[in-house]
């Protein structure tokens, strides 16, 4: 009896074994699946937060900024960056193969794509004043040359790259809000170039290129 008990702890000992490597791998997969989940949107947010802090200050010209916006706008901050982190902490469930999803590549795709319209065109426009000036100036080069709100496109196609990345609601929701908060202020841009220069391309849009 002893004998046969011996010999079945032993075949659990081997198969235990045997499937030790299995198991190392299905952790290993899903290690790289929570990289690959967690690295993009948290990249995001601090890459955002470092070019508005520590970069973008250093290139504005022009007019002071209110300190009252600047106090509204961190609070803003504060709770835009706990509502996505706390749902993609505590509430977002994705499959291990997340990472090779479609939504997951073309969302990523549309994102750098809208960092990098965003980028330039804030390039082009702080490159437009001299130090010291105040007055507006037409923008000109990259997406300028065909929407007055280049820097705001870019930053709705970022914004909506990243929802869909994530697939989340709350970046989804903001997405919208984004839209529709700097969706007018590029419109309102639009008009005021027509009616102050006399020389303005009539062949600009507001906001999306070729249709508004």
């Amino acid at each position: 009896m002893e004998g046969r008990q011996g010999l079945e702890v032993k075949q659990l000992l081997r198969q235990g074994k045997s499937a030790l490597p299995l198991h190392r791998s299905v952790q290993a997969e899903q290690d790289r699946a929570v990289v690959c989940q967690s690295f993009f949107p948290y990249s995001r947010e601090i890459a955002n937060i470092m070019l508005s802090t520590f970069i973008y200050p250093f290139f504005t010209r022009g007019r002071p900024f209110p300190l009252q916006l600047l106090f509204f706008g961190m609070l803003f901050c504060i709770y835009n960056g706990f509502l996505q982190g706390y749902y993609l902490i505590y509430c977002a469930e994705y499959p291990n193969d997340w990472c090779t999803d479609i939504r997951f590549t073309s969302g990523l795709l549309l994102f750098l794509l809208g960092m990098g319209i965003n980028i330039h065109s804030d390039l082009l426009l702080r490159q437009l004043r001299k130090p010291g000036e105040v007055t507006y100036k037409i923008p000109q080069g990259g997406l300028f040359t065909y929407v007055s709100g280049a820097n705001y496109f870019g930053e709705i196609v970022e914004w909506f790259g990243f929802a869909i990345a994530t697939w989340s609601l709350p970046a989804f929701a903001f997405a919208f809000f984004t839209l529709c908060c700097i969706g007018p202020r590029a419109y309102h841009h639009h008009r005021y170039y027509l009616k102050t220069f006399t020389d303005y391309p009539k062949s600009r849009k507001a906001l999306i290129p070729f249709v508004f």
